[in-house]
């Protein structure tokens, strides 16, 4: 039985994912960055930080493939890969749902 989400439902993932998305590229940033500024990385961050790397690691990936599947259906690949990245599953799953229409 197929999963039906309300626009309501849909919308507040798609806010939720981005910024879930921009906190994981901060904390990136951060990890990267900390040792030019001579700064520690609080313990507390480094769960943080992995969970943030699977993540992004994760979005990289399904933004791939949404820029593949976007050039198929003569749709701008770079413009949908960067709408999945922020937006994660429910990107490819509105890419697939307008393949079905």
């Amino acid at each position: 039985m197929p999963v039906t989400l309300s626009s309501t439902a849909i919308q507040v993932i798609k806010i939720g994912a981005t910024l879930l998305m921009s906190g994981a590229i901060a904390l990136e940033s951060y990890n990267l960055i900390h040792p030019f500024i001579n700064a520690s990385v609080p313990s507390l961050l480094f769960g943080l930080i992995i969970v943030a790397r699977v993540a992004v690691i994760v979005h990289v990936l399904e933004a791939i493939a949404a820029a593949y599947l976007a050039h198929s259906h003569q749709q701008n690949p770079l413009k949908t890969a960067i709408y999945t990245f922020f937006v994660g599953t429910i990107g490819l799953w509105e890419l697939s749902k307008a393949r079905r229409e």
